[in-house]
């Protein structure tokens, strides 16, 4: 059982380096002079790191904190060389796409007509965003100067965002062995395009789209002695891990979905983005390489409140 412990604690501390991918906003951007504070839980569901999690079921964590202390034989070497590799393609999987959930506070601002600026907080990474609206009416819910009840909105956004990750409290048992950086930005350019329920979005929107996301990953470790070997002279051997210092620029490609559903100044807000990425080749921490490719499943439920008046 304890052999699992770190696994659970993976997936639920993974909220701490959830990137902010999910996207929320209709095409319509926040009328001038107004403001909107939302929330929202988001979660993150990668197939890649979810494999690689998946492979290190079976680490023995005593061979790990123990691996060092004593001199051990050419196979017990091999097999805590093979724990390190595991768990070290692990962390390094999830740090680069997470399995988890983040809550997400968010609040948007119109500075202008066609305009809008925005601030998101998810776990530890920030993020900052500009919206610019080419396709619609301006108005807000209270302005009736159209007949048309349903509209075509559309508009394009860029966000970014950026995080130091450290640590997860599963990998504690391991501080002593376990030195590294890793630090995430993204930029987040998403293409917009919804329909609009009521005047002006006032019951809601339909939106859809497709996103491009672009991220510098850098990461680097502290070599330590994981194991110590005899040979048949007595002479006796360290085995250290690699020094790795790595920067990798990964883009991603992908579709979402949102509705808002409500009434003039409350809303809620189901979404579900998918995105597609190959992270390229990698290296763990007994410097090995290993590649990893595959989707990312970023659904989220969120609330959203309106705040401001009518242009008029």
């Amino acid at each position: 059982m304890k052999n699992y412990v770190w696994i659970f604690g993976l997936l639920i501390s993974a909220s701490s380096c959830v990137a902010p991918r999910a996207i929320t906003n209709s095409g319509k951007v926040t009328p001038k002079g107004n403001w909107v504070v939302a929330t929202n839980q988001t979660y993150n569901i990668a197939t890649a790191p979810a494999g690689k999690v998946a492979s290190a079921l079976d680490i023995n964590l005593e061979n790990l904190t123990n691996g060092s202390l004593d001199t051990v034989s050419l196979a017990q070497s091999n097999a805590v060389a093979t724990d390190w590799q595991k768990v070290g393609e692990a962390l390094i999987a999830n740090n680069f796409d997470p399995i988890g959930g983040g809550f997400e506070f968010a609040v948007r601002y119109g500075i202008a007509e066609r305009f809008d600026v925005g601030f998101k907080r998810v776990g530890r990474a920030k993020a900052i965003d500009i919206q610019f609206q080419f396709l619609g009416s301006l108005g807000n819910v209270d302005d009736f100067t159209e007949s048309v009840t349903g509209k075509w909105y559309g508009s394009i956004g860029l966000q970014y965002s950026s995080q130091d990750l450290s640590l997860p409290f599963w990998a504690k048992p391991l501080t002593t062995k376990l030195e590294y950086d890793f630090s995430r930005k993204d930029i987040l350019i998403p293409l917009i395009f919804s329909y609009g329920l009521g005047n002006e979005e006032s019951i809601g929107a339909i939106s859809f789209g497709l996103s491009y996301n672009y991220t510098n990953m850098r990461y680097s470790t502290t070599p330590f002695t994981y194991a110590r070997i005899q040979d048949v002279n007595g002479v006796v051997t360290a085995l250290n891990t690699a020094a790795i210092t790595e920067t990798k620029n990964i883009s991603s490609f992908g579709a979402f979905a949102n509705m808002k559903i409500g009434y003039r100044r409350f809303y809620f807000l189901p979404a579900l983005s998918v995105y597609y990425q190959n992270y390229g080749t990698l290296q763990n921490f007994v410097g090995e390489s290993f590649q990893m490719k595959g989707l990312t499943i970023v659904p989220s439920l969120g609330l959203r409140l309106r705040l401001g008046k009518s242009k008029a």
